[in-house]
């Protein structure tokens, strides 16, 4: 399965280039006679239903063409949800504005400190937390969990 999920990235990662999209996740289960293929996308403002059905139709139509399953097939496109925590920085970046949760270890301590995330780099988070800032760095970030208003 291994070998599959390469040559599914490889061959969807581009797919999802051109629809301005993150692939997220690329999940396979199932066995040798019938697989599912998940895919979990994402971009700024969050992913909607007649992208992921665009997406869908395109990666199908790669999948046919290039025949990479030799064996039947399920696609699933989807968003990964509001409770799917945060961990890189592009989660973060898709982010901006929203208050989060996150916890953190910057030593042996675990930390949690909630806030609004002010910006995100390859090294730290920026939040804002009861008026003031605070730098959270991703190497001790264990993860991020949007904090939903009901």
């Amino acid at each position: 399965m291994e070998k599959l999920r390469e040559d599914l990235q490889a061959l969807i990662t581009p797919i999802a280039e051109r629809f301005a999209v993150d692939l997220i996740d690329l999940e396979l289960k199932g066995g040798k006679s019938h697989v599912v293929v998940r895919v979990i996308v994402d971009m700024l403002g969050g992913v909607v239903i007649d992208t992921c059905a665009a997406l869908s139709r395109a990666i199908a139509d790669e999948l046919d063409t290039k025949d990479v399953i030799s064996s039947r097939y399920r696609l699933e496109v989807s968003s990964p949800g509001v409770d799917r925590p945060l961990r890189t920085v592009r989660d973060f970046q898709r982010n901006l504005g929203r208050e989060v949760l996150i916890r953190h270890r910057p030593d042996d301590a675990v930390i949690e400190i909630e806030g609004t995330i002010q910006a995100a780099s390859e090294t730290e988070i920026e939040l804002a937390c009861k008026g003031t800032r605070q730098m959270v760095a991703l190497a001790g970030l264990e993860y991020g969990k949007l904090k939903l208003k009901w």
